[in-house]
């Protein structure tokens, strides 16, 4: 379970830097062709960021949703 953990949180860092990517061409060129695609990457980035990190969580025990349904 936590090394599914860390192939998401690698898998949004990779996306994260598509947008970074594109954050430097934007400089470069003066162009936002991309931005689209930056954004669609960045919000998937962001998903799974959030996904790594409730994995992990329910991994390690310390999930704390489950807190919420216990009362």
């Amino acid at each position: 379970m936590i090394d599914s953990s860390i192939f998401w949180l690698r898998v949004a860092a990779c996306l994260y830097a598509v947008g970074l990517l594109h954050s430097m061409f934007a400089v470069v060129r003066h162009r936002q062709s991309l931005y689209p695609v930056a954004l669609g990457a960045f919000r998937v980035g962001a998903v799974l960021h959030a996904v790594s990190i409730v994995e992990l969580a329910t991994a390690y025990g310390d999930c704390r949703s489950t807190i919420f349904m216990k009362r």
